[in-house]
């Protein structure tokens, strides 16, 4: 035999690693006994398989906000963990943090059945809106973060530049198309304040609030 097996038999060896298919080689093809065993392991195997690929759904479900198919909160924590690491990355990361309007008011007038549609068409204005490599997540309630990374051949400019781009395209692609009134606040992940991508996600809602007062002082 010239594979290195997992299992060994007189009469087949048999090799598999996770997420490959099944192999196997018959010592002699004669022996009907090794082609007897071999499909029976076989089975067990793409057994094996199924359940490695149903470990491998349920995982990503509990990432998956089942309501509006966004990512959640699970994720976004996840991601601060062991995700992107804006310290040791090259690149650099925008923060949006969203919050509906006078969420409340919909569903205590016309249900939570008109709730969920709203949370639902506000999921896909964003998803559809939004540049195919950022990342929309529901935190929970009314409230959204878009993840958008920075492109440019040079991604050493000033973070305030960065920030004044994404202002400028949540307002001109979000804010002026949509049907529905929202509060937003935007926060570039800057090494000189943030020990954290947490602590980027803590300055964007406070500046979501700030826009959200603001909104009402002038109304």
């Amino acid at each position: 035999m010239t594979e290195v097996s997992k299992f060994a038999f007189p009469n087949a060896n048999y090799s598999r690693q996770p997420g490959e298919t099944f192999s196997w080689q018959i010592a002699d093809p004669a022996d009907r006994t090794g082609f007897e065993v071999a499909d029976a392991l076989e089975r067990h195997f793409q057994s094996d398989l199924q359940k490695e690929s149903e470990c491998e759904a349920a995982k990503k479900a509990c990432l998956v906000d089942p309501l509006t198919g966004c990512l959640n909160k699970r994720y976004l924590e996840k991601f601060i963990e062991d995700g992107f690491d804006p310290i040791n990355d090259s690149g650099r990361l925008g923060v949006v943090y969203i919050d509906i309007n006078d969420f409340k008011l919909i569903n205590d007038r016309d249900g939570h059945a008109a709730g969920d549609k709203t949370l639902q068409d506000f999921a896909t204005f964003i998803h559809r809106s939004m540049r195919k490599h950022d990342t929309l997540i529901r935190l929970g309630g009314d409230e959204f973060v878009l993840l958008c990374p920075y492109e440019s051949a040079r991604n050493d400019g000033p973070v305030v530049d960065f920030e004044a781009n994404l202002m400028l395209g949540i307002e001109s692609n979000l804010v002026k198309r949509s049907d529905l009134s929202f509060s937003y606040g935007v926060a570039v992940f800057d090494r000189k304040i943030d020990n954290g991508l947490s602590n980027t996600v803590h300055r964007a809602d406070g500046r979501m609030y700030e826009y959200k007062a603001n909104a009402s002082a002038d109304s």
